[in-house]
């Protein structure tokens, strides 16, 4: 079935399994019969799959207006939940990373989690194990207010992720 809901006489199929608000359910049922049921209770008939395991699509008694409703407000919130991330340049001058500390600081207080980055392009020469010691120096700065996972190596840069305490 695709994602759309088909709803009150939208659905094509005369006999349906209908599920009623309060859980009972009734097997066959007439299509107009449970349009009719479901509008005298207020409610809307929603088609929830297609088969039940006997041929028949299910159908729910529900308020589509609220269902909709709920999930325009999950797509919401999936955008508040993303991950940020700061990179941060392996010479980066340091009224750079006062600004780039205060934005994560931000993001740590709205309890986002922060991806943090070093990004070592301009610094090919210096060692892996020197590199996550800068990163570790710069993540000292985090102690109070997040924890920090593994430290990764990958390519030019060394991250790990931030999530606040």
């Amino acid at each position: 079935m695709d994602n759309r809901k088909y709803i009150n006489w939208e659905i094509r199929e005369n006999k349906l399994f209908v599920v009623f608000p309060d859980g009972t359910t009734k097997d066959g049922m007439d299509k107009k019969e449970a349009i009719e049921a479901a509008e005298s209770a207020g409610l809307d008939l929603v088609k929830m799959s297609d088969d039940n395991g006997h041929g028949l699509p299910v159908c729910k008694m529900q308020d589509f207006g609220k269902i909709k409703y709920l999930e325009s407000k999950k797509k919401k919130n999936i955008h508040h939940e993303k991950q940020k991330r700061m990179t941060f340049g392996y010479t980066i001058s340091e009224n750079d990373l006062k600004t780039k500390f205060a934005k994560v600081d931000k993001f740590i207080s709205k309890n986002h989690k922060v991806e943090i980055s070093l990004d070592c392009r301009k610094a090919r020469a210096i060692s892996v194990p020197d590199r996550i010691k800068k990163l570790e120096e710069m993540l000292q700065h985090f102690e109070q207010t997040a924890k920090y996972s593994k430290i990764v190596s990958k390519g030019r840069f060394i991250s790990t992720t931030l999530a606040p305490l």
